[in-house]
């Protein structure tokens, strides 16, 4: 395309913004939707900052677990020390 000349279509890029926002790949849509020159439609944008909050709120859950985790590591280790005495 670039060696014709040809310019791809903003609904084009919107899609396929949309469509790597659904599979996370957050840089690429990011960079997609900076080559549109007008939308307007929120839906690209929107898919974009849905997808943002999933990445945040899972990274939240796992850092919640983190600690958890370590506690029942802890605690299996102290019942193993007790089981074996």
């Amino acid at each position: 395309m670039q060696q014709e000349n040809l310019k791809i279509r903003d609904s084009t890029l919107a899609t396929l913004s949309v469509t790597f926002s659904i599979e996370l790949q957050l840089d690429l849509a990011e960079s997609l939707l900076n080559k549109i020159s007008e939308c307007l439609h929120p839906h690209p944008y929107n898919a974009l900052l849905a997808s943002c909050d999933a990445m945040v709120s899972s990274t939240l859950k796992i850092q919640k677990k983190i600690p958890l985790l370590s506690f029942f590591s802890r605690l299996k280790s102290l019942y193993l020390k007790t089981q074996n005495s």
